[in-house]
């Protein structure tokens, strides 16, 4: 059953988790959405499952109180419906402890999350608990592919966090400009060519020699200066 008004998220995190397909399995990280909604005419438990990197991948649960008396009944919970959200995500935090450990230890439980697909309409994901004397399924949950309208709004809201990501990139890199801007201002300024003061005019013929001779390569420098200078 769909909700129809917007609830705080009370857990959203990233999860490795094995994914079980036609006997193949693959490990892949889940965003793990779990909202408890009081605000319709029902209470109603959220859960939501994507990916990060492929905007498509959404599966997602909705139980209202009904509902879940019926999964209490089939594997037999012992945790009663307003507090099913809480007890769900401790499992998912002990799951989160244990995703990046296969070795089960000789005392104690590893806790490991598989979302088994059997066909297109036909998936459940899975807590385990796996010890060195078992392998238990705690809990069962079947999920749905969200709809066309949820996958388009799931769509606009990455679209919306992106641009949200990169207006903070720019703001922070505008404000890491700043200081450099201001710190080093001759940087910015163009080289300053030292004037050259031209030869004075003697009536001595001795000293018109010297200065035809010298002039050549004051002239030179100058020009290669000149030149140089406009090319930054």
């Amino acid at each position: 059953m769909a909700s129809a008004s917007s609830q705080p998220v009370v857990f959203n995190k990233n999860i490795t988790i094995q994914c079980v397909s036609n006997g193949v399995t693959d490990k892949r990280k889940i965003r793990f959405k779990v909202e408890f909604q009081t605000g319709n005419s029902q209470d109603e438990f959220v859960l939501k499952l994507t990916n990060d990197d492929e905007s498509l991948f959404y599966f997602q649960l909705h139980l209202n109180e009904a509902e879940f008396k019926n999964l209490q009944d089939d594997q037999q919970l012992v945790v009663n419906f307003n507090t099913f959200h809480q007890y769900f995500i401790d499992h998912l935090n002990l799951c989160i402890r244990d995703q990046d450990n296969n070795i089960i230890p000789l005392q104690g439980s590893l806790f490991q999350l598989q979302l088994v697909t059997f066909n297109d309409n036909n998936r459940y994901l899975n807590v385990l608990e796996i010890s060195s004397s078992k392998h238990h399924k705690l809990l069962s949950l079947p999920v749905t592919t969200a709809t066309e309208h949820q996958i388009k709004q799931h769509l606009l809201e990455q679209t919306q966090s992106l641009r949200d990501q990169l207006r903070t990139l720019q703001q922070l890199t505008n404000i890491q400009q700043l200081p450099e801007e201001h710190e080093n201002p001759i940087e910015n300024e163009p080289p300053v060519v030292p004037p050259i003061q031209a030869p004075t005019t003697t009536t001595n013929n001795n000293d018109d020699q010297e200065l035809r001779r010298s002039k050549s390569p004051m002239f030179r420098i100058f020009s290669e200066t000149v030149a140089l200078s406009q090319t930054f």
